[in-house]
């Protein structure tokens, strides 16, 4: 999927177009991980890439981007340290995930920065 993103209402669009269609169709990513299909690793070793993968998917959305939201909710920082949080913590992981088949999701992180 590839929607267009100029605007934040894009990136909210094509978010949830990318959510909705993981309810009923599995990614190429994920089945890429689950059939040993993804291209990536030590040696096209399976288990290593399914491994890291899947714990920088956990670790991102439950470690980076949920302690960055509570950040956010507090009123001490203001939307450039917002940012700036953004830029410093998020950055690697989509780019690892990136690297590990995750385009599309790389993608629209990025639009998100």
């Amino acid at each position: 999927m590839s929607i267009s993103i100029s605007t934040f209402s894009d990136l909210v669009t094509a978010i949830k177009a990318a959510t909705d269609a993981i309810l009923t169709t599995e990614p190429k990513e994920i089945k890429g991980i689950r059939t040993g299909g993804l291209p990536v690793g030590s040696n096209n070793q399976y288990f290593t890439t399914w491994d890291f993968a899947n714990g920088m998917i956990r670790d991102h959305s439950t470690c980076t981007w949920y302690s960055l939201l509570i950040t956010f909710e507090d009123n001490r920082f203001s939307l450039d340290q917002c940012c700036a949080l953004v830029h410093r913590f998020a950055n690697h992981c989509t780019n690892f995930l990136r690297y590990s088949g995750f385009e599309e999701m790389a993608r629209l992180a990025a639009a998100m920065r």
